[in-house]
């Protein structure tokens, strides 16, 4: 496994996070716990400090205290001490009203000392430690207090007659305890840990491995195979957005490369044919001589040739400057009903030639365009108009703004589109039935040079068939708010 894969890296960090996490809970669970073990085993001497005094040092059902100095050992079974003449204290813990302070007692950690007003011990349990009596100064009476100390957690208390008991719990005892707890707490931990990182690499190795498919397709594709797409699978809606996504990218990348292979193809087709008519005559004018009046028309149909092939030309560098970007627009607020006078100005041999009539409806339009380009689009339009055009036929021009937009129509009352011509209209070298029947020149780039100016403006051109007959192209360019204002006063 690659430890800069992504994979890797998301387990790193989930162990990070895991181990951060558990130690963190861990730590703060242990000190609770430890404190709720302090204050549950103060309790307990407190409750065992209040069991035993009432019958450690009751009045003496055996006579008055014993000789100074006497002492005798206990039943076997606690081994107590005692050096007055109290009942022994074995038979006072097995009374059945103290059974639970019996059974306290029974944990050898704890034990219990009382010392008489002269620091003489009175009594105590057979694993007391050796220690002097505590002070009283200071400490109330018939009160227990808890003291933690190093080596012990004790239950002191005075009684009256200045005389003492402490029970106590050894400090180490309970700190191994503690750890005992801590270290169970430490391996369950380690467990969780352990188990989480295994189910973590095993769910992220699920969803990563939809990653590698898709990029060993991307490399695929790269390698030339366009056909590729990546399975959806059943990964997470996120994923599965990626895959969509990626997969309509790899198709339009696949219509893209498609669509420039036909391009190539038919741009060396459309300059191959010219150019082989152009050698054919010239070859034929110089096989043998010549009247000044043959090469005349040699000349003049080379010039022909060599005017086609150039506005061929022309509009493949438009278009691949349009394409990449390098020919950026020069936008410029501009009067656009100016321009497309200045198209129909420009085509008036053409329109004279076949008589037609145009009746314009140009409102007066301020926008933000590229001057020379818009000149491009409506000489391409209206010149289309003109070729299909029958002998003395009407072209209708309009242009105007509707909702923030610039509208340009134009329209003619030709043979009109065959419906199935429609979605290839726009496509480049594209040449339909109605140019092949009227005998129309035509290099079949105008309308895609004019679908690729209209893109770069942000606008967009739709052809359809009128009712009345003909065809009739809308351009739509956007404008912001202040000209359509200023177009529609």
């Amino acid at each position: 496994m690659d430890k800069g894969s992504i994979k890797w890296r998301i387990q790193k960090w989930n162990a990070v996070l895991l181990v951060t996490l558990a130690g963190v809970m861990a730590a703060g669970f242990f000190v609770y716990e430890r404190e709720m073990r302090l204050r549950r085993l103060e309790s307990e001497l407190s409750s065992l400090t209040g069991s035993i005094i009432p019958r450690t040092l009751s009045p003496s059902r055996h006579g008055p205290r014993g000789r100074e100095g006497g002492e005798r050992r206990g039943p076997e079974g606690r081994g107590l001490e005692r050096s007055d003449s109290r009942p022994p204290l074995r038979e006072i813990l097995d009374r059945p009203e103290i059974r639970t302070v019996d059974q306290i007692l029974g944990d050898t950690d704890f034990y219990f000392i009382v010392w008489d007003r002269d620091g003489s011990v009175i009594a105590r349990s057979g694993n007391a430690r050796d220690r002097e009596a505590f002070s009283v100064e200071g400490l109330p009476v018939a009160e227990t207090v808890i003291f933690r100390t190093d080596d012990s957690i004790e239950a002191r208390h005075a009684l009256p007659g200045r005389r003492r008991l402490v029970i106590a719990y050894p400090m180490e005892s309970f700190n191994a305890e503690v750890w005992m707890f801590g270290l169970v707490l430490t391996l369950g931990s380690a467990i969780v840990v352990i188990l989480g990182v295994l189910i973590g690499w095993i769910l992220i190795g699920r969803e990563t491995d939809q990653i590698r498919i898709i990029s060993d397709s991307a490399v695929r594709i790269a390698g030339g195979d366009l056909t590729q797409r990546v399975p959806e699978g059943d990964s997470g809606t996120e994923l599965k957005e990626l895959v969509r996504v990626l997969n309509e990218a790899f198709s339009k990348i696949e219509n893209s490369f498609e669509q420039q292979v036909r391009f190539t193809a038919d741009a060396s087709h459309e300059l191959r044919t010219p150019l082989t008519a152009l050698l054919a005559k010239c070859q034929s004018a110089l096989m043998r001589e010549r009247t000044s009046e043959q090469y005349r028309k040699a000349i003049e149909t080379c010039y022909g040739v060599g005017t086609q092939m150039k506005k061929i030309i022309q509009s493949l560098l438009d278009l691949a400057r349009i394409d990449s970007g390098e020919n950026a627009l020069a936008l410029k607020r501009t009067e656009l009903s100016e321009i497309v006078a200045e198209s129909v100005r420009m085509l008036h041999p053409l329109i004279e030639q076949k008589c037609l009539f145009f009746e314009s409806d140009l409102s007066k339009i301020e926008a933000e365009v590229d001057g020379l380009r818009f000149l491009q689009i409506c000489s391409n339009l209206i010149g289309n108009a003109v070729k299909f055009s029958s002998q003395g036929g009407t072209v209708h021009l309009r242009l105007f703004v509707e909702k923030e937009v610039v509208c340009l129509v134009v329209a003619d009352r030709g043979p009109g589109i065959p419906e199935d011509e429609m979605e290839s209209l726009f496509d480049r070298f594209f040449t339909g039935k109605a140019k092949m029947q009227n005998s129309v020149e035509s290099t079949g780039l105008g309308l895609a040079v004019v679908k690729a100016i209209v893109a770069a403006h942000g606008g967009s051109i739709a052809a359809s068939n009128r009712v009345s007959g003909g065809a009739a192209f809308r351009v739509e360019l956007p404008v912001s708010k202040s000209v359509a204002k200023e177009s529609e006063t």
